[in-house]
C-alpha cells in the first residue's frame, strides 16, 4: 500500500513490518503476542520499547541507553523522565495533563512551566508541528515520527498495536479483521477509525471501539475512568446482596443456566479472559474476565473445555469474537460476571472487545441474579437488546 509518497507492507498476520519513504526504509519487529518492539531505522542505532502487561510504553530504549520512562495514571500519561544524555529527549522531567480521549494536551516541566500545548483536529492530525519528544501523542496512541514532521498525510501516522492509523486519512491504513456489525452503513467500511465519531469513541487496541460516555459502571472501570472503590460501590447500590441471595440460589439450578456448557478458553494467555459456553445453539453464553474465575462458576456448571486452536492474540480475538457475532444472531442469552477487581495488569482486551462488541450490536447490561461459591458471590448480569432493537430485527 502507499500513499503520500510512503510505501507500507504486512505480513501474514497483519502487522505492519516496514515503511519506504523516498527510498529510505524503516523496518519493525514484534513479540509473539504482536506487540511491536522495536524500530529499526534505515542507519543508526534502534529504538526499542519495553512495555507493561497493559501494552503501555514504559520504558524507551535508543540503541542499548534507555532514553525515556513513563508513568501512567490509569490509562493516562501523567509524567515522564527522560535521559538527558540523548539528543532530542526533551525536557528531563516532564508532566502531561490529557482530555478525556486520553491525549496529552498540556506539557510542563518540573519547574510547572508550559513547554508545549499540542492541539489536534478530530482525527489526531496536528493543527501546528509539535516538538519531537515523547511518542504518546493522540488517544495515547505512540506517533511514528518516521512519517515525517511537515503538515500532511505524512506527518500523523500512530501505532494502535493491531493497525496503525491516519490522522489526516480519518482511518486505519489496514482493514478491519474482526466482524462488525453491519446493519449500520457506517460499518460498511472496515478501515473507520472510532466508529467515525472520535469526540466520543476512542480505540484502544485497533481492534475496538469504545463509548467514553458508556454509562455502564463496568465498561468505566475497564477503561479507567473510575476507581476500584467507585466500581464496587455503584455495583453493591445497584444490586443489594440481601435482596439478591434468594433469586441467586434459585437461578443457580435454572435449566438454562445450569445446563452442561464447555469453558471456552484461550491456552496461552489464561489470566487474560475467560468465557463459557455451550456447544449447542439454544444454550447461553457467560463471559467474564479471568480465567479463575470463570472456571470456579462454571464448576458448579458441571463445565467441559474448550480452546481455540490459534496462538497468535489477532487471531484469537477475530475467531473469538466471530464466534460471539454467531451466537449473538443465533439468539443465544449472554451474560457476564464482569471485571475481576483484584486483576493485577490492567484489564483484559479479550473481555473489552466482547463487550464493545455487544454494545455495538444494540444491547445494555441489566443485573441478573447472585451465584454463591465458597463464600464467594458473583455477580450475574445479562445482556440484553431495547424493544426497539428487538424490533428492528
Amino acid at each position: 500500500m502507499s500513499y503520500a509518497g510512503q510505501s507500507f507492507t504486512w505480513d501474514g498476520l497483519d502487522r505492519m513490518i516496514s515503511n519506504q519513504s523516498s527510498y529510505l526504509t524503516w523496518s519493525y519487529l514484534y513479540d509473539a503476542s504482536g506487540e511491536r518492539i522495536a524500530k529499526i531505522p534505515p542507519t543508526g542505532g534502534w529504538t526499542f520499547t519495553i512495555r507493561n502487561v497493559s501494552k503501555q510504553v514504559t520504558t524507551e530504549y535508543s540503541g542499548t541507553s534507555a532514553s525515556r520512562d513513563n508513568v501512567f495514571l490509569g490509562n493516562q500519561l501523567a509524567l515522564s523522565y527522560a535521559n538527558a544524555a540523548i539528543g532530542g529527549s526533551g525536557p528531563v522531567w516532564t508532566f502531561y495533563a490529557a482530555d478525556h480521549l486520553g491525549t496529552p494536551r498540556l506539557i510542563n516541566d518540573i519547574g510547572g512551566n508550559t513547554v508545549e500545548a499540542r492541539r489536534y483536529w478530530p482525527y489526531g492530525d496536528a493543527v501546528a508541528p509539535q516538538g519531537t519528544f515523547e511518542a504518546l501523542r493522540f488517544a495515547t496512541m505512540e506517533f511514528d515520527a518516521e512519517g515525517g514532521t511537515s503538515q500532511g498525510l505524512a506527518s500523523d501516522r500512530y501505532y494502535d498495536h493491531a493497525r496503525s492509523h491516519v490522522g489526516g486519512l480519518a482511518r486505519f491504513l489496514s482493514p478491519d479483521v474482526t466482524p462488525r456489525e453491519t446493519k449500520g452503513p457506517e460499518y460498511w467500511n472496515r478501515y473507520i477509525y472510532a466508529s467515525n465519531n472520535p469526540l466520543r469513541h476512542v480505540d484502544t487496541n485497533g481492534f475496538q471501539s469504545a463509548d467514553l460516555y458508556s454509562r455502564d459502571p463496568n465498561v468505566a472501570y475497564l477503561r479507567g475512568q473510575i476507581t476500584r472503590d467507585q466500581l464496587v460501590r455503584q455495583m453493591e447500590d445497584r444490586a443489594p446482596l440481601a435482596a439478591g441471595v434468594a433469586v441467586g440460589v434459585a437461578a443457580l439450578f435454572a435449566p438454562e443456566i445450569a445446563a452442561s456448557v464447555a469453558i471456552r478458553g484461550i491456552p496461552v494467555l489464561s489470566p487474560l479472559a475467560g468465557r463459557i459456553t455451550d456447544f449447542f445453539e439454544n444454550r447461553p453464553v457467560l463471559l467474564g474476565e479471568t480465567m479463575g474465575r470463570v472456571e470456579t462458576v462454571g464448576s458448579e456448571m458441571q463445565a467441559g473445555s474448550f480452546a481455540t486452536s490459534f496462538q497468535h492474540v489477532s487471531q484469537m480475538l477475530a475467531e473469538n469474537l466471530k464466534w460471539l457475532q454467531g451466537r449473538i444472531e443465533g439468539g443465544a442469552r449472554v451474560f457476564d460476571i464482569g471485571i475481576n477487581p483484584a486483576r493485577v495488569g490492567g484489564r483484559s482486551p479479550f473481555f473489552g472487545s466482547e463487550v464493545s462488541l455487544l454494545v455495538r450490536n444494540g444491547y445494555h447490561r441489566v443485573f441478573s441474579h447472585l451465584v454463591t461459591i465458597n463464600d464467594q458471590v458473583y455477580k450475574v448480569y445479562e445482556w440484553v437488546r431495547s424493544v426497539s432493537q428487538e424490533g428492528a430485527n
